[in-house]
């Protein structure tokens, strides 16, 4: 009897050695403002645990903070670092007399950049400081280990912060500030940057503005930005890029155009940062100028891009031995899937669907590259940003 229960100890033991090695931590981002049908708005960052064998997600912790639509985890340092919009009333005239419901009043909205260092065993994220961003419409951020960068969609602009020994911020080392436009007298009237994307080694820096139609180049200094050769790179007249990613290999880059509906593939010059133009492929073929995120399997093997507006989904590319793009599938989605993320082994696709209010949760055929729905949807207001931390 002692025998038995010995073996069965110990059975259990290694199930659950063999579980926690399954597991990773999923951090997902969300915007705060405004209601959902059915589902209680969003409280800021949720940290789940995600069992990559399984497809299932359990609730660790929440991190109450405004809108941090999109996060970046330094693995060095332990520590994540996201934007977020502080919105303030201020009244600019009151109407004597009629009640303060009726005065004039204007929205403040001011960004920070915050840093939290994260326990990963508990979920715990914890405020180390944060700074003020110069900067309007808060969209992306990245970090080399060395610096962190942010986008600034409405305000045209990126910014740079450096780093103590603790990972703290300081204060904004550079803020550059860009006019751009394009064709689209809407959506192109000036530059609106949606996204600043580390080369693998993180000597060079990317920001990539939709209304411009271009993406910049930068040199990285420690945590100060110095103007690349050649300074940016055309993406097409009309196109609006939005986000990059980068092959595993560091070789070969790939950028998803919102309004063209194309994903245009570079190869890369890890020693001197240059790019070189190999072809451009079609992601949205109903022109729903929605396109969003983009990211590449683990294995180098497929690309993935998503589609908002019209026909919303997820379509997916086998990427051959010279870096071209082949489309092989589509899989349709909830409402606007505004970015996804895919897991460390590769098996599953989680995209956050904003106007749907649930996460799915597709699993990846390595072979075919093509996503299958488990139906496991994770419920949550407004999900925007997903991002997964490969275990150590």
């Amino acid at each position: 009897m002692k025998t038995k229960s010995l073996l069965t100890l110990a059975l259990t033991l290694l199930m659950t050695i063999s579980q926690a090695k399954n597991d990773v931590t999923m951090l997902v981002g969300t915007y705060t403002y405004g209601t959902s049908k059915g589902i209680s708005p969003s409280k800021g960052i949720y940290n789940y645990q995600f069992d990559q064998e399984t497809g299932d997600a359990t609730l660790l912790k929440e991190t109450i903070i405004n809108s941090p639509s999109f996060l970046t985890y330094s693995k060095e340092r332990g520590i994540v670092y996201c934007l977020s919009e502080e919105r303030t009333v201020d009244v600019i005239f009151e109407l004597s007399g009629r009640g303060p419901s009726n005065n004039l009043k204007k929205i403040i909205t001011v960004s920070y950049i915050n840093a939290y260092k994260l326990n990963k065993e508990t979920g715990e994220m914890t405020l180390i400081n944060r700074q003020k961003a110069m900067g309007e419409g808060p969209c992306y951020i990245a970090t080399n280990d060395e610096a962190v960068t942010a986008a600034f969609y409405n305000g045209g602009s990126i910014s740079s912060f450096g780093l103590n020994a603790d990972g703290s911020l300081q204060p904004a080392t550079s803020v550059i500030q860009f006019k751009g436009s394009g064709p689209d007298s809407t959506r192109q009237n000036k530059s609106y940057l949606h996204c600043t994307h580390f080369s693998p080694d993180g000597k060079y820096l990317f920001a990539v503005d939709l209304g411009g139609d271009c993406f910049y180049t930068f040199k990285m200094n420690k945590d100060t930005l110095q103007p690349g050769t050649p300074p940016s790179y055309p993406t097409g007249l009309g196109s609006g890029p939005r986000h990059m990613t980068f092959s595993p290999k560091g070789d070969r880059a790939y950028v998803i155009t919102e309004l063209g509906g194309t994903v245009v593939a570079y190869a890369y010059n890890a020693a001197n940062g240059t790019m070189k133009e190999l072809q451009t492929v079609v992601a949205d073929t109903v022109g729903a100028r929605g396109s969003a995120d983009i990211h590449i399997s683990p294995d180098g093997k497929f690309l993935y891009a998503t589609n908002r507006l019209k026909a919303d989904g997820i379509v997916t590319f086998r990427i051959d031995n010279k870096g071209l793009l082949k489309r092989v599938g589509y899989q349709p989605t909830g409402l606007h899937p505004r970015n996804f993320a895919i897991t460390p082994n590769g098996k599953f696709v989680i995209v956050g669907c904003q106007d749907s209010d649930y996460m799915q949760v597709f699993k990846r055929d390595p072979r075919s590259g093509l996503l299958t729905d488990t139906k496991k949807d994770i419920k949550l207001a407004k999900p925007v940003c997903i991002q997964f931390i490969a275990p150590e």
